[in-house]
């Protein structure tokens, strides 16, 4: 295997760890704040930014790896908002 294939592989991983690891906070900061009374504005602005951070980190990723932008695989950055969606709304 080519070392920068391997770099491209290490880059993605950090990038996956740093972008999920705020991502699915943020989804489930939302539900936390959606059961409060007048939070819940605040609540859908953290659920939207979870897919956000997600959507951002798989296009961070298709960068990384020299690949269209435009691509299905941006619609796995979705799943934190999906998993909280039933719990939200």
């Amino acid at each position: 295997m080519e070392i920068t294939k391997v770099q491209q592989w290490v880059a993605s991983m950090v990038l996956w760890v740093v972008g999920f690891g705020m991502a699915v906070p943020l989804a489930l900061v939302s539900v936390w704040m959606g059961d409060e009374g007048g939070w819940r504005g605040n609540a859908i602005g953290m659920w939207v930014m979870s897919g956000v951070v997600g959507m951002l980190t798989l296009a961070g990723t298709l960068v990384i790896h020299r690949r269209c932008v435009l691509s299905p695989w941006l619609l796995l950055g979705l799943i934190p908002p999906a998993v909280a969606w039933p719990y939200l709304f």
